[in-house]
Formats: structure tokens, C-alpha cells, sequence
């Protein structure tokens, strides 16, 4: 008994031992609640505290205000000079990173040891351990955050946050987190700037979001370098959407007298249009140019400069295309990149693109990766979307490449496609296509110029987006009227009353102009007209296929009358005259006609002046004379390019028979001969499709013109070029 009281006496013992350490405990708990729940007050006090804090700690601790603000631009920023200091410029985001990235912003720091013995140095276990820590992103601290490793991050939380290099017994918590987007910026295009500042990209951190690609915005940075790379990042937290300062344009004091200065005394009278061109002109050769005899370009150069954006018929709502390509084409020497290159420098728009280096990510666009980020990228052309283009030396551009931004040109939209989806923006721009011809011959060296034209471009719907066209050859001007107009004293030169302020304000009026209307009188004249022009020309090379030539002819009747100042009286759009037109269609001929540019008398000899019907019959004709007509239609029907070789073995015959049937479809118009291979023509395309659907003829007896004997083809035989 004694013994089992005693163990009672024990488990009651121990009972009550137990019972008071569980009372202990839950008043512990009770108290750490309310501990926690009024860190967690402090906490949320201090970070909106932090919040409203942080634009002025960004001023306070880079010892910067907007007072310091210092005006420049994208490529005069990175100098030197600058490092460290606050700038303000106009910048183009030319490409940005396919996803932002988030960085702490306000971090909770956790110590082990708080409570206890602190780090010799700490000054974090000093103050409220649980408290944030505001991580302003200074001149470093956001190339760390975005370029750098977990690593570097924490080795810049440590250093924010005053704990020790050395300490281990620490870690942290973003409570906020910021958001950071990579920009690639340029200077903007559609102005003239100095060399550095148009070629000039720049890398850009910018805290914030919404920015968009191909858009220009007012920026404030801070000049800083990548401490691992020392490349010039601008850090920037303050970008504005910058005014259009094309089509965002308020009709000026400035623009109204240009527009009355460059009108002619009679604006509805060719004459009198002629002789304000004249005038204009002359005062460009002798004062801006220093190019002589080359009227005719300055006037085509002109028409290109003051298209407009838009236009519509009167009575319609649809938005026609009103932007032009231009294409100048010649010899070496001629003044044709000095034209260009001068007026664009009086003007004070465009860009020049040298074409021979030219790819069409550059171009256009494309993914890009650049230091470990990919970027969407935008080209050159859509980058200048509302402005000009200057596309010089084309020659050196594949054809394969100017067939790729055949879609560019006609929708107006410059679209890249990638993995989840396809990136669009807008490519409203006017171009010039500036070249010497393709093949190394001189203009004079064609028998036609206008086949240069064919060659230079590659395809012909690429020839049919040029609105007109001009060829300056050697030789075409006098060399003796040159030299006396160089050797001239200024006395005996053409006043420059034309200056670049007058230019530069019409030409700001015209490109900001979007309401032109053309009413159902000039519409009536212009269709007339384009019938008339179009039944002149072959559409085999298509620069006046009859499809499309009204709505050229519109084009630059709209720029001829914005150059010569005709506005409507609201001034809201251009108003163009029966004489506009009437210039326009008259200039072209004249272009056309000229004797180094021979499409008068190249339409002319197509088809010998046989009909469509006349030349079918002749075709199924020579088709019929060889051994195996259905099998030559069926070899070549679907083919474009067709080789020498594919073409001798569809004929099927000897080789001097195989050289005349070539021969008779090359002076058919046919084929076309280009280095490697034969091209099939849209006459013998139509003519193939005719066979296919009517029924390919019998073979019968070859025609007289034609070899008799006809062969298998065999080894032996003469493959000789024709």
C-alpha cells in the first residue's frame, strides 16, 4: 500500500509539474501575437511611409533635382561629360525586351540573431531589425538588380541595408517590387540631326511600364555604366508620349505665307505653272544643288518630298495611300545622290539607308538578342513611319530582299512574326529608290532604258509600287552650258528667295495635311486621262499598268499642287486643278519619252503590233511545230524561272532548232533572258493558261523559219547561250 501511495504521490507530482510550464507557455504565445501583430503594424506604417518617400530619396540620394536638368541628345549623352548627371532628350524606342522585369523595391530584412549579441558593425541589429529597407535605384543599383545574380542582389540588399559583408546569419523579403523595362532607343529620324545622333542607340532602364515600340517619347535619365561591362545605360524614371510633330501640327502664321509665296500668279493656268517651277528651280540649281540641267529631277525629287499621308474620292469614306516611291536610276556622276542629298539637307527631312549593307531585320525588323535578352526590334523603315526614306545604291540590295518588302510597301504595315503571335506597326512612309543600273553597263549601253528599270527591281510587281521614274544617263546635259554655269559669278545667279525656312514650313503644312478631297470633276479628268497615258505604255514592265495609274496620277497631282502652295480654305487639305493633273501627265510623257528612257518606243515594238488574238495563234503555232507540244506545255507551265537546260530538254529537238524557238519567244516578248536562266512573261503565262483550258495543238510539220529535221537532243550537242 505504502508503495502504491508513493507512486500516486509521483504522478500527482509530476502532473502538477507539467500543468504549470503549459499556463507558461500559452501566455508566451499570447504575448509573442501581440508582438508580431504590432511589428506587423510598424511594418505596414513604415512602408507607406517608404512609398511616399521614395521619388525624393531618389533626388536626395543622387544629389540631383530638375533644376539640373541638362537638354541634349541620345547619342550627345554617353559622353564623358554627362556620367553621373541628369539629362532630358527626345528618344525613338526602336526595340524593347519581350518581358519586363520586376526588382525588389522594399525588402523586409530577417536577422537569427536578433535579440541577441549583434555583428561587430552591424548598424541593421541597431535600429528595428523587421523593419523595410527602401532600395532606391540609383545610378547602380538598377543594372545590379536587372544584369546582375541572386549574388550581386544580395550583396546590394547587405550594403542598403548597413549589415556586413561578411555576415552570413541574415536574409530578406521584397514586400515591393518594381517594374523595369529594357529599351533600345535612337535619335528621331524624321528630322535632320548630325551624323552620330541618327546613327546613335542607347540602352535604357526605364522604371514604369506602357511603353511602346516605334513611338517617340520626351525621357529624363541618369547617365550611368554597367559596372561589369562599363557600357552607357541611361536610367530613366520619367517618359512622356512626345506630340507628333508631324501630323500633331497647327496650321502657323509661318505656313500660310509659305503657302502664297510658292503659288503661281495664275494657279489654274499650265504656263503659269510652269514658269513658278521654273523659278523654283533655278534658284535650287544655283543656290542649294549646284546641279545643272537636271530640272526634270529636282521637279520629280519635289513631287516625292510633298506627298501626303492620305487622300479619298468626294463621296467616298475610303482612305486612299498618299505617300509616293520615287525611283531614280542612271549612270555614275550624274548628280543623282547630290540632288537627293542636298534637298534633303534644305528640306530638313528624310533618312539616307545605304542599301548595299542592308538586311531586311534592318529594314523592317526582327528578333534581335543582345546581352543574353531578346528584343523585338524595328527597322529603319517603320521607324521613320510618317517620314521619308532615302534608299540609295539599290542596286546592291538582292532582289530576293526587295521582293520581301513588296507587302511593306502596299499595306503600309511592317509586321514580324514569331512564336505566339505576329508584332505590327505602322510603315507609312515616302521612299526613294536611288541606283545605278544593276547589270555594269552605262544607261546608253540598254537598248531601252526602260528595261534597266525591270532589272534593277527584279519583279515586276516591285516595278509597279514606283509612282515614276526618271533615268539620267552621260551625256545628257551639255558639259559646255555645266561649265559656264560654274564658272558664273554670284551677280550672275538666281536669287535664293526659296530658303529653307520658306521649304520647310510648306513642306510641315503639306505632311500634317489629312483631309485632302478630290472632287468628281477632277476624278472624271484624272480617269480620262490615265486611259489615254495607259494605252501608250506596255503593262509588260507595269509603271503605268492601267489598273493602277489613276491612282498614281492622283498622287502626284496632289503633290504638285501641295508644292506649289494650293490648300483648301480651311486649310485642312490640298485643292488640286485641272491643271495639276494636266502638269503631272504631261511630265511623265516627257520622262518616259526621253531618249535614254525609250518606253514610248519599247511599248511600241511588243508584239510587232500584233494583237492579243494574233500573237495566241502564233504562239500555239510554234508550239505545234515541235515533236511533243503537250509535253513542253505541261513541262513549263508552272515554272518561273526556267533554266537553259529544263527549256532545251521541253523543246526536245536539236540544238540549233531548240536555239531558234527560244529565239523566236525572246522577239515575242515571251521570255527574258536574265544571267542564268529565262523569265516567262506575263503575255506567255496568259498564252500557256489559253493552251491548258482550249487544248493543246497537234504536232505538225515545223513552219519554213523553222529547222525541218528535228532530233533527240544528245550529248554531243552545241548547249551555247543564245
Amino acid at each position: 500500500m505504502a508503495k502504491v501511495r508513493r507512486q500516486q504521490q509521483t504522478t500527482t507530482c509530476h502532473s502538477d509539474a507539467h500543468a504549470e510550464p503549459a499556463a507558461q507557455t500559452l501566455e508566451e504565445r499570447l504575448r509573442a501575437l501581440q508582438v508580431r501583430n504590432a511589428l506587423l503594424e510598424a511594418q505596414i506604417e513604415a512602408q507607406g511611409a517608404a512609398a511616399e518617400a521614395w521619388e525624393a530619396e531618389w533626388y536626395r540620394r543622387s544629389a540631383l533635382t530638375n533644376a539640373e536638368l541638362i537638354d541634349t541628345t541620345v547619342g550627345q549623352a554617353s559622353r564623358e561629360a554627362y556620367w553621373g548627371k541628369r539629362v532630358q532628350f527626345k528618344a525613338l524606342v526602336i526595340a524593347k525586351a519581350l518581358a519586363p522585369y520586376l526588382v525588389p523595391h522594399i525588402v523586409t530584412v530577417h536577422c537569427a540573431r536578433h535579440g541577441g549579441r549583434a555583428c561587430a558593425g552591424c548598424r541593421r541589429l541597431e535600429a528595428d531589425a523587421a523593419a523595410p529597407v527602401a532600395l532606391v535605384l540609383t545610378q547602380e543599383a538598377a543594372v545590379v538588380l536587372v544584369d546582375g545574380t541572386a549574388a550581386d542582389a544580395r550583396t546590394f540588399v547587405a550594403r542598403s541595408a548597413g549589415i556586413p559583408a561578411s555576415c552570413r546569419a541574415w536574409g530578406y523579403e521584397a514586400v515591393s517590387k518594381a517594374n523595369i523595362q529594357d529599351l533600345i532607343i535612337s535619335g528621331h529620324y524624321n528630322s535632320i540631326a548630325t551624323t552620330e545622333d541618327v546613327d546613335a542607340t542607347r540602352r535604357v532602364l526605364y522604371t514604369g511600364h506602357d511603353i511602346k515600340a516605334n513611338a517617340l517619347y520626351a525621357m529624363r535619365a541618369v547617365v550611368a555604366a554597367n559596372p561589369k561591362t562599363n557600357e552607357t545605360v541611361y536610367l530613366c524614371d520619367w517618359a512622356e508620349a512626345e506630340r507628333d510633330d508631324i501630323l500633331d501640327v497647327a496650321v502657323t502664321r509661318e505656313m500660310k505665307t509659305a503657302a502664297k509665296f510658292f503659288q503661281p500668279a495664275r494657279p489654274n493656268d499650265p504656263r503659269s505653272i510652269a514658269k513658278r517651277l521654273g523659278e523654283i528651280y533655278d534658284d535650287f540649281s544655283d543656290n542649294v544643288t549646284g546641279i545643272f540641267g537636271r530640272e526634270r529631277l529636282h521637279l520629280l525629287i519635289d513631287l516625292g518630298y510633298h506627298s501626303v499621308l492620305c487622300w479619298r474620292w468626294e463621296g467616298e469614306s475610303t482612305l486612299h495611300k498618299g505617300t509616293t516611291e520615287i525611283l531614280v536610276l542612271g549612270d555614275s556622276g550624274q548628280g543623282k545622290s547630290e540632288t537627293m542629298m542636298r534637298l534633303r539637307d534644305h528640306y530638313g527631312r528624310g533618312e539616307r539607308i545605304d542599301c548595299k549593307s542592308a538586311t531586311y531585320a534592318g529594314l523592317v525588323g526582327g528578333l534581335e538578342e543582345m546581352s543574353g535578352r531578346r528584343f523585338m526590334y524595328w527597322g529603319r523603315i517603320p521607324q521613320n513611319d510618317r517620314g521619308l526614306v532615302i534608299l540609295d545604291e539599290v542596286k546592291g540590295m538582292a532582289p530576293e530582299l526587295i521582293a520581301q518588302m513588296t507587302d511593306v510597301r502596299s499595306s503600309q504595315l511592317a509586321i514580324v512574326t514569331r512564336v505566339g503571335g505576329a508584332r505590327r506597326t505602322a510603315a507609312r512612309v515616302r521612299y526613294f529608290w536611288l541606283s545605278n543600273p544593276r547589270a555594269k553597263l552605262r544607261v546608253c549601253e540598254y537598248s531601252n532604258g526602260v528595261t534597266a528599270v525591270l532589272d534593277l527591281l527584279g519583279m515586276p510587281e516591285d516595278v509597279r509600287r514606283i509612282d515614276a521614274a526618271i533615268i539620267v544617263s552621260s551625256g545628257e546635259v551639255d558639259q559646255a552650258y555645266i561649265d559656264a554655269k560654274v564658272m558664273s559669278g554670284a551677280a550672275q545667279r538666281t536669287p535664293h528667295t526659296h530658303s529653307a525656312e520658306l521649304c520647310r514650313a510648306l513642306l510641315a503644312l503639306t505632311w500634317s495635311r489629312t483631309g485632302t478631297v478630290l472632287p468628281l470633276d477632277i476624278k472624271k479628268h484624272i480617269v480620262a486621262q490615265s486611259s489615254a497615258l495607259a494605252a501608250q505604255y506596255s503593262s509588260q514592265i507595269p509603271l503605268l499598268e492601267p489598273a493602277d495609274v489613276r491612282m498614281k496620277i492622283a498622287r502626284l497631282s496632289i503633290s504638285l499642287a501641295a508644292r506649289l502652295g494650293s490648300f483648301t480654305d480651311d486649310w485642312s487639305g490640298v485643292r488640286v486643278e485641272r491643271a495639276h493633273v494636266d502638269m503631272v501627265i504631261s511630265f511623265l510623257r516627257e520622262m518616259y519619252n526621253a531618249e535614254n528612257f525609250a518606253f514610248d518606243r519599247w511599248s511600241a515594238s511588243q508584239h510587232d503590233g500584233a494583237s492579243g488574238d494574233e500573237m495566241q495563234r502564233k504562239f500555239s503555232q510554234l508550239v505545234a511545230s515541235m515533236d511533243y507540244p503537250r509535253e513542253f506545255v505541261r513541262a513549263i507551265a508552272d515554272v518561273q524561272w526556267i533554266t537553259r537546260e529544263l527549256l532545251y530538254a521541253a523543246i526536245s529537238s536539236d540544238a540549233d532548232r531548240c536555239r531558234e524557238v527560244v529565239a523566236e519567244l525572246l522577239r515575242m516578248q515571251y521570255l527574258r533572258k536574265s544571267k542564268n536562266n529565262y523569265t516567262k512573261m506575263p503575255a506567255m503565262i496568259a498564252a500557256l493558261r489559253a493552251l491548258q483550258d482550249d487544248g493543246v495543238p497537234e504536232a505538225i510539220k515545223a513552219p519554213e523559219h523553222l529547222p525541218a529535221e528535228q532530233t533527240a537532243l544528245g550529248d554531243d550537242d552545241d548547249w551555247t547561250n543564245i
